[in-house]
């Protein structure tokens, strides 16, 4: 039956669901360099002040990661401002440029 988890798995895997889509992975919580897998993070500062490494204007945004191998490029936005942001990192995204505003 389709019920089983690794039914659900083949048929995901079948029509192209994996971890290369962007979902929504929750909050950024400690620092945006955490945030290395594919998807959507949220950008609370007020909720989490003592998140580091983000934009010094951004107080609330969205993070967009997209990740390939050893490459990783980060985007933000700033909902408040209306700017946007962008860093990469091509050694396994273990270090970033500095943020850069688009």
């Amino acid at each position: 039956p389709m019920s089983s988890p690794s039914s659900k798995l083949l048929l995901g895997g079948l029509i192209g669901i994996n971890d290369t889509w962007l979902r929504d992975k929750g909050a950024v919580t400690t620092a945006c360099s955490a945030c290395v897998q594919n998807g959507t993070y949220s950008i609370n500062r007020t909720t989490y002040p003592s998140v580091g490494d983000v934009p010094s204007s951004l107080m609330y945004g969205i993070l967009v990661v997209f990740r390939s191998g050893y490459w990783c490029c980060q985007l933000a936005a700033d909902i408040i401002m209306k700017t946007m942001y962008y860093r990469v990192s091509g050694d396994n995204a273990t270090g970033f440029s500095e943020w850069k505003q688009i």
